[in-house]
């Protein structure tokens, strides 16, 4: 993408009634001369700043659909696939049709089908339905035999059978990293208070690895500086002040990205009317039932168990290198076999992960 608008000086023009036009000129994506203007009531810096900013942010965003429009998309290819299919039974269209609505809350409607890699579509399914998997084989199917998809990595998709991908899933106990961006764009996507809440919820727990309970219970006045005070848990309507074990009773540091998500979801109470002093709570201010969060991964085909991102922070850190006496602690676990469990998945990957990168690397 040409970004090279982004350096360029705005244009500032004032109006005979004395009003001010900002002007930016770029190249856009088809390589004609163009330009965006905004117009506010008076020449001001801050004016000045923000009509910037929207200039950027609407060119970026024409220049992001320039290049869904030169790709294959997932909703593309579901349009492709009714035009061409023709159904003589309404209520085989609607099965399809509610299939295919599964896939796109699962996987994103502008997902770039032809550039993933078989390995790529095989991390988007590992918590998919079989019914997810049948059809998206049946639209990869459909799209090779059209012309339409080349990739041909990605044909092997529809080969694998359902069966080898639901051990793995049974096997693995954390998410990969584009997994993650998956969920946490789908609930976002939503657009729903609680589902905007709930991918903050989850993603702070991948961050910092606490208890789904004791993320819930969390206060304002537990939050200071850098870190969380964790003295507390909710669970089945309950507040309980006080931790599943001793150990569990943690002070932890939160990093830069932490800090964001308790201002975002602060935005989103004050957005809200909400008055509360529960750091993620409810759209009434209430503590957030666990049921809510297990509904919203449930409405974009994730799997519920909020256990699996709290995993997950521990196979982050040992993916980093942190020593696993350091992540035990952290966790607030009693004793390591756990943590242990997930440490030596993680480091077997490495390893493997090791092993294909120097069996294709010539050094000489």
């Amino acid at each position: 993408m040409n970004k090279d608008y982004h350096e360029q000086e705005i244009w500032t023009h004032i109006q005979k009634d004395g009003s001010v036009k900002y002007e930016l000129q770029y190249t856009a994506p088809n390589g004609k001369k163009r330009r965006k203007t905004r117009k506010y009531a008076k020449d001001t810096a801050k004016n000045r700043n923000q009509a910037k900013k929207d200039i950027m942010q609407a060119i970026d965003e024409e220049f992001e659909q320039a290049k869904l429009d030169d790709c294959i998309t997932l909703g593309k290819l579901i349009d492709m696939w009714f035009k061409t299919k023709q159904y003589t039974r309404q209520t085989t269209y609607k099965t399809v049709n509610s299939q295919f609505n599964s896939l796109k809350n699962l996987l994103g409607e502008n997902l770039i089908i032809d550039t993933l890699s078989l390995k790529q579509m095989n991390l988007l399914f590992l918590n998919a339905t079989k019914s997810n998997r049948k059809f998206i084989k049946m639209l990869l199917n459909f799209g090779f035999s059209e012309g339409i998809l080349t990739n041909y990595e990605l044909n092997n998709f529809k080969n694998i059978k359902n069966s080898a991908v639901h051990d793995n899933v049974v096997e693995k106990e954390y998410y990969e990293k584009e997994e993650l961006k998956v969920i946490f764009k789908n609930l976002k996507e939503k657009d729903t208070y609680t589902s905007v809440m709930t991918s903050y919820i989850l993603e702070f727990q991948t961050l910092t690895g606490n208890r789904i309970g004791e993320i819930l219970a969390l206060k304002d006045s537990e939050v200071k500086n850098n870190t969380i005070n964790i003295n507390a848990t909710y669970s089945n309507g309950f507040l309980v002040n006080a931790t599943k074990t001793a150990t569990s009773n943690r002070i932890l540091g939160l990093n830069k990205r932490c800090k964001e998500i308790i201002l975002e979801a602060k935005k989103l109470k004050f957005e809200n009317g909400i008055r509360s002093d529960i750091v993620f709570c409810s759209r009434k201010g209430l503590y957030l039932d666990i049921t809510s969060i297990r509904q919203c991964l449930k409405s974009i085909g994730a799997n519920q168990k909020t256990h699996k991102f709290r995993k997950t922070h521990a196979s982050l850190l040992a993916e980093a290198g942190v020593p696993l006496q350091v992540i035990t602690r952290r966790l607030g676990h009693k004793d390591s076999k756990i943590t242990e469990r997930i440490y030596i998945q993680v480091t077997r990957k490495m390893k493997e992960n090791d092993i294909e990168l120097f069996s294709n690397l010539e050094i000489l």
